[in-house]
Parts: C-alpha cells; sequence; structure tokens
C-alpha cells in the first residue's frame, strides 16, 4: 500500500514494475514516454510518484514525512 510511509522506505532504485506494484500497488495514473512516471495521487510531481528508466526504478518522490527516502 501506497500509504504507509514504511513501504517506501523499501523502494530500491532497478526495482521492476512488479516489484513497486507488490509493495505500493497500482498506481492512480501512469505516464509514459522517454521515462514513464507513477502518480499515486493526483498532485503529480509535487505527490509520491516514482521516475522508471529502461522498465526499472530510477528514482522518487515519497509521501511527506517519510524519512530518508527524498
Amino acid at each position: 500500500e501506497w500509504s504507509d510511509p514504511t513501504n517506501w522506505i523499501h523502494l530500491r532504485v532497478g526495482m521492476d514494475y512488479e516489484d513497486v506494484r507488490d509493495l505500493l500497488g497500482e498506481p492512480l495514473k501512469i505516464r509514459s514516454g522517454a521515462s514513464e512516471f507513477w502518480y499515486y495521487t493526483d498532485k503529480k510531481f509535487d505527490g509520491p510518484h516514482l521516475k522508471f528508466l529502461f522498465k526499472k526504478v530510477n528514482s522518487w518522490k515519497a509521501p511527506e514525512g517519510v524519512a530518508g527516502t527524498d
């Protein structure tokens, strides 16, 4: 579940789509292009989201209050 702060602590660069879905669940919206972004709220870049490059996690922004992830 994406709203559980402890799940974001377990994210790692290089995780694949399946790993992220298992950890955080389905995103609210996916934007594809040169890189792919998964948004977990309607705040887009201001809210929790992940960036994938070559189908692997490249970076992310965790929900507010999650220490050590931004």
